[in-house]
C-alpha cells in the first residue's frame, strides 16, 4: 500500500517489519537437526 502511495519512508519501514518477522518465524520454525 505505501508502495502504491509512493510513501518511501513508510514502505521502507513495512518492509523491515516484514523482514524482521520472517526472520522470527523461520527461527522459530529451525531445527538444527535438519541441517545433517
Amino acid at each position: 500500500d505505501a508502495v502504491a502511495a509512493r510513501q518511501p519512508r513508510q514502505a521502507a519501514a513495512a518492509m523491515r517489519r516484514h523482514v524482521r518477522t520472517v526472520a522470527k518465524v523461520r527461527l522459530l520454525d529451525w531445527d538444527p537437526e535438519d541441517e545433517r
